[in-house]
């Protein structure tokens, strides 16, 4: 099982830390952590990605990382799946035209409407990945001209877009095999953001830096930067609250969920009652057309904080409230059903997993994949979850790729 994988890493990585004489605040402090991330590792509080238990094998003097993570944890769990359209999407990132295209420009109002249509596909589609994996090269381009040829302010909406684009472009990417893209259109969306002078460009770019930068373990960056993107838009939100209210909530929502996975459950819910008095503002059944901030994600996060923080009767009893249809994104509903199947893992309910984890596959196929959570679940089942669901387990291994048809 995942958690039984957690604390057995853990007491291994205290067994090595003991027998080398080290402190845990030296061995925390040489990973750029503090003595409390260590210790929520070694009692198997806390999992830890693969970059972060590299550093602390070397940390540790530690030649062969079977020593920190045993047998029983396979290279499949760390593995990230490339998806079939990644190699066209790589290509674009990679052009650099050198040339003056002569051609004429795009429109600002083709470049948004081409734009939304993405989003919606992304929001609306089973298989996001290979709809937008298609459309990605164009809309880089179209958006990367639009930029280029555009004057005035005109040249700073065109920024503006881009940076959206590039928005799209790391949905597409987080958990694929290339890590190192996702931060390339990470720094491209920040840098297109910061040409169009747009606060709200500026918001959104942090916003998804913030979760690079916490899927590194660099928790206390992350949330310094999504409260500085909120301070930045606070003081415009009465000039144009149709605009910016959406992404303040929403930078809100990060910060309560990143506090909620350093276990700081009363900033987390602090944060999150922000984000909350903000959907409230909004009209009902309101849902952002790309990030999708409104009350229906609210109660996602809502849902999520608390089995972050280890409150798994709370979060399903909030769920049986919540109606997945009313969730406006088939994307984001396969991921609810990934976190109520993460919840009933923490119960040891495997019947529950599993049927959790397959309602995930039948709302979009793509997500589960791609997710790290629900691959290590799916492993889990198979390794873990008996007799009873064990066709079940190899059924999702089978279709997710953990395993050869």
């Amino acid at each position: 099982m995942a958690d039984d994988h957690a604390h057995e890493i853990g007491r291994r990585i205290r067994d090595r830390r003991t027998q080398q004489g080290m402190t845990r605040t030296a061995v925390a402090a040489a990973c750029g952590k503090s003595a409390e991330w260590l210790k929520s590792i070694e009692i198997g509080k806390r999992s830890t990605p693969l970059p972060m238990l590299l550093r602390l094998a070397e940390v540790l003097h530690v030649a062969d990382l079977t020593e920190l993570v045993g047998r029983q944890v396979r290279t499949m769990d760390y593995a990230r799946p490339g998806h079939g359209t990644l190699d066209s999407v790589r290509r674009a990132l990679m052009a650099y035209p050198l040339d003056t295209a002569t051609d004429e420009p795009p429109t600002l109002d083709r470049v948004r409407a081409q734009l939304d249509g993405a989003w919606r596909t992304w929001h609306t589609s089973p298989q996001q990945r290979t709809a937008i994996g298609r459309l990605l090269p164009g809309l880089m381009r179209e958006a990367e001209r639009a930029a280029e040829t555009h004057d005035g302010d005109d040249r700073r909406t065109a920024h503006a877009l881009q940076a959206e684009v590039y928005h799209l472009a790391q949905a597409y990417l987080a958990w694929q095999a290339e890590p190192r893209l996702v931060w390339l259109v990470s720094d491209r969306a920040m840098a297109a953001a910061r040409a169009s002078d747009d606060p709200l460009a500026l918001a959104g770019s942090a916003f998804y830096v913030a979760h690079l930068i916490r899927a590194c373990d660099r928790a206390e960056e992350a949330q310094d930067l999504v409260t500085r993107a909120a301070e930045l838009l606070r003081p415009q939100l009465d000039d144009d609250p149709n605009r910016l209210l959406p992404m303040y909530g929403h930078l809100w929502l990060c910060a309560a969920l990143t506090a909620a996975r350093e276990r700081q459950e009363g900033d987390a819910r602090r944060y999150f009652d922000k984000a909350a008095a903000i959907a409230r503002r909004l009209p009902d059944g309101y849902a952002h057309p790309w990030h999708g901030f409104g009350q229906a994600v609210v109660d996602l996060y809502d849902i999520m904080i608390d089995v972050e923080v280890g409150q798994a009767g709370e979060a399903q009893r909030k769920a049986d409230q919540l109606d997945p249809l009313s969730i406006p994104s088939v994307e984001r509903r396969s991921r609810h059903w990934i976190e109520l199947a993460r919840g009933a893992h923490h119960r040891g309910d495997h019947l529950a997993t599993a049927s959790l984890l397959d309602k995930s596959w039948r709302a979009s196929s793509e997500t589960l994949t791609y997710s790290p959570i629900g691959r290590s679940l799916i492993s889990a089942l198979v390794d873990g979850g008996g007799a009873t669901v064990r066709e079940d387990a190899l059924k999702l291994a089978t279709n997710v790729g953990l395993i050869a048809a």
